[in-house]
């Protein structure tokens, strides 16, 4: 952390940082980049001012991510999704309530 006096203002600041090495064998410069921002946004996801170092589990973390999110995009083309409804009891009186609705992924490949 450093801080900085500016117009009677301190201002204070802060770094996070993403590692890899060249053990993970790289070919382009891009494919480290891209894996040092991966480490980088692992690092501000689990508190300010840290550091995190590529490993490959980052990387398939992120690819199954965008995997969900292009499925879930698609989810309503593909006529995926469930309409249930849910009685809501009081335990007391033992009386219908309510109902909540549940809206489910029928996913072709995920339970």
């Amino acid at each position: 952390m450093c801080a900085y006096e500016v117009n009677n203002h301190r201002i204070t600041c802060t770094a996070s940082i993403g590692i890899t090495t060249s053990a993970m064998g790289y070919q382009r410069a891009e494919d480290m980049l891209r894996d040092a921002d991966t480490a980088m946004y692992h690092a501000k996801s689990v508190g300010r001012a840290r550091y995190a170092i590529f490993d490959q589990d980052m990387h398939d973390l992120v690819v199954s991510r965008l995997e969900l999110e292009t499925e879930l995009r698609e989810v309503l083309a593909r006529d995926q999704l469930l309409l249930n409804y849910q009685p809501i009891m009081s335990l007391t009186s033992r009386k219908l309530r309510g109902f909540e609705a549940l809206l489910r992924w029928k996913h072709p490949r995920r339970a």
